[in-house]
Order: structure tokens, then C-alpha cells, then sequence
């Protein structure tokens, strides 16, 4: 066998993962962010994640292109096209998340705002207290469900009570340290679903469709005729 001539041909078969994974990184990268700009998960592109991993291999072969190369490049290409797939959802799901922004009318902290935070601190306590609060059947698909049927009759009086207990010239500051506080949870909301999608977009196989499969194995088919023919003629 002839010695290789590529930078990494030195390193044998470390080198050709080397530069395998070097080109999968960039063509992983390429498709991600294709895929952000057009806001569309674009499939065919991982065929060109295919060639790039298999000239990444070749570069590093050197002369010392064969099957066993073509081989450890269709391995690294199905590998770099589950990254490049993964790396696509995370960011548009990502992107999605971003688009979600705190838009609270000024007048929804309101009496009837107010009135339910307090209920909500009551049942809380009473069922920290291990009691069993049962609340009344509303119709879930009805809007603007008044606060009095929301909770049952004595909480939502004492809720009323505490509420109208509050000196007029502190209720003001009090609805905006509701707002300040619903603003941090709808924080703490985004950072957490962030989190979140990181672990759902490692469910990719969940998103597969039957030319997911197709485009995998033409990558691999692609990055072993790249990275394992030899240019030189038997």
C-alpha cells in the first residue's frame, strides 16, 4: 500500500476520522444553518454532508484511499447527518421559542386579578395543610370565566376580603409587583422549555419520515464512493 500524502496520512485510520469528522462537522453546520435561515428543514442537503465528510477522509487518506476508508466514512457521515438533524430542530424549535414575548395588557392586572392571586394563596395553604379543597365545575371551553366560579364560595369571599383589606394607596403597587412577578415566571417559563427542547430535539428519530431514510443512505452511499475510490486507475 502506498504511503498517504494528506496532511493526516501520518495518523492512519485516527487521521481519517479526523478529517471525516471535520468535514461532517462543517457540512452539519451548512445544513443547521440553511435550515434556521429558511426556517425549513431541507433533506436533500445531507447528501452534500455525505461528500464533505468523504472528502474529509479522502484529504487525510491521501493515496491510501480504499473500502476500509469508504467504510469509515459512510460510518462518520450517519453520524454527522443525525448531528446536522438534530442541530436543525434544536434551533427551530429554538427559534419558535423566541418568538414567545410577555404581552400582558395593562389593564389585565386588574381587582378580579388580584382577587384570584389571593384565592390561589388560600388554597394553597389549606391544601399544604393537607386539606382537600374541591373546586365547582366550570365549562372549560367557555371564555372569560368570572373569578367568583372559579374557586370555591368561602375563598373567593376571604380572597375579597384580604384584597379589599388592602389600603387603596398600596394596590397599585401591589399590581405591579404582580406583573413584575407573572413577568419573571413567563422567564423562567422560556428558559425552562429551553432546556427542555434540547432533550425533545434528541428524539429526532420520532421526526423520521420514510426519505429521512433515503437521504441517510444516499449520504452514506455518497461519502464511501468519495472517501474510498481511489483516483488512480488499477
Amino acid at each position: 500500500m502506498n504511503q498517504g500524502s494528506g496532511a493526516l496520512a501520518g495518523l492512519g485510520p485516527i487521521g481519517w476520522i479526523i478529517g471525516g469528522v471535520l468535514g461532517g462537522l462543517v457540512g452539519a453546520a451548512i445544513w443547521a444553518a440553511i435550515s434556521y435561515a429558511t426556517q425549513y428543514e431541507i433533506g436533500y442537503i445531507a447528501i452534500g454532508v455525505g461528500f464533505l465528510v468523504g472528502v474529509g477522509v479522502r484529504m487525510a487518506a491521501g493515496d491510501n484511499v480504499s473500502s476500509t476508508t469508504g467504510a469509515v466514512s459512510a460510518a462518520i457521515a450517519i453520524v454527522s447527518v443525525l448531528a446536522g438533524k438534530y442541530l436543525t430542530i434544536y434551533l427551530l424549535m429554538q427559534n419558535a421559542l423566541a418568538g414567545l414575548q410577555f404581552d400582558l395588557p395593562p389593564d389585565a392586572i386588574n381587582d378580579d386579578a388580584m382577587v384570584a392571586m389571593y384565592a390561589e394563596e388560600i388554597v394553597e395553604k389549606r391544601e399544604a395543610a393537607g386539606e382537600t379543597v374541591t373546586f365547582p365545575a366550570i365549562d372549560e371551553t367557555a371564555e372569560d370565566v368570572p373569578v367568583k366560579d372559579q374557586y370555591p364560595e368561602d375563598i373567593y369571599k376571604l380572597a375579597v376580603k384580604e384584597w379589599e383589606a388592602v389600603p387603596e394607596a398600596e394596590k397599585q403597587s401591589k399590581m405591579e409587583a404582580r406583573r413584575v412577578e407573572l413577568k419573571a415566571q413567563f422567564d423562567l417559563f422560556k428558559q425552562e422549555v429551553g432546556g427542555v427542547n434540547s432533550v425533545m430535539a434528541m428524539n429526532i428519530f420520532e421526526d423520521f419520515g420514510p426519505m429521512d431514510y433515503v437521504f441517510i443512505a444516499i449520504a452514506a452511499w455518497t461519502a464511501f464512493s468519495v472517501g474510498g475510490r481511489s483516483e488512480e486507475t488499477a
